[in-house]
């Protein structure tokens, strides 16, 4: 990839490179206006990142990559929310949280499941032998089993990525939809690719900050000593006290 700036020669002359630029626009916006919640989003990739330059040498090799997996969903998510693209910002939202929930339940037994997950086209019996093993309530069973209150806080948040946009629903699509209904024999329906700042735009982003650090709490499980050592839990915790005691949307 280059990394030279300005546009090429011939970009912004069709309409997706139009769209392109306007979601880029509202970024520049989103880091202006919303600076506190920018920086605390900073901060969480910050602890991802911080948590992967100490897997180095790990034997949980398969929960490791689900982490990376994890982190990516988190940072397209990311790029989505502060744009304005909501709804889909819940569609990749919730891939991070099925990583982590994976990881997870691979953690607890990798004898048995992981080939069962690796195993998964080698046959018709053995993709519904992993489609009946990893399913939503198996995995967070799994969690609960081991921290009742996360499994609770990550199973709220993964409804809540498809109530707004990981399936068709009536909130994911009526959040970005609006009613024009002046004239008397027709009326409009606008659906709003790129959103502005909005009720509906800052409950995307608090999920967004929310669904970052139970991933993230989630892998602690996975690799407690290393993450203790280096005072990844600690400061995963202080991330949650911090929005517990403080306005996300105050102007700095």
């Amino acid at each position: 990839m280059s990394d030279h700036l300005d546009p090429p020669q011939g970009w912004g002359a069709d309409e997706l490179a139009e769209f392109i630029d306007a979601a880029r626009h509202n970024t520049f916006g989103t880091f202006v206006t919303h600076r506190r919640a920018y920086d605390v989003l900073v901060e969480i990739n910050a602890l991802f990142r911080k948590a992967q330059e100490h897997l180095s040498h790990s034997e949980d090799w398969l929960p490791a990559m689900f982490l990376l997996r994890s982190h990516s969903c988190f940072l397209g998510a990311t790029r989505l929310a502060i744009s304005g693209q909501l709804a889909e910002t819940y569609m990749v939202l919730r891939g991070a949280i099925e990583a982590a929930l994976y990881g997870h339940f691979l953690f607890r037994d990798p004898g048995s499941r992981g080939p069962i997950w690796s195993g998964r086209h080698d046959s018709e019996e053995a993709h519904r032998l992993m489609r009946n093993t990893f399913t939503h309530g198996a995995v967070l069973r799994c969690l609960k089993k081991y921290r009742e209150s996360l499994a609770e806080k990550i199973d709220g948040l993964y409804s809540r990525t498809i109530d707004y946009g990981g399936h068709p629903n009536e909130r994911g699509l009526l959040q970005s939809l609006e009613l024009d209904n002046t004239e008397e024999q027709d009326f409009k329906l606008t659906l709003n690719y790129l959103g502005g700042d909005s009720p509906g735009y800052r409950f995307c982003i608090q999920t967004l900050i929310e669904s970052g650090l139970a991933t993230l709490e989630v892998f602690t499980l996975v690799f407690w000593e290393r993450f203790s050592l280096i005072g990844l839990r600690d400061d995963v915790e202080g991330v949650w006290k911090w929005l517990e005691s403080n306005d996300l949307w105050h102007s700095t």
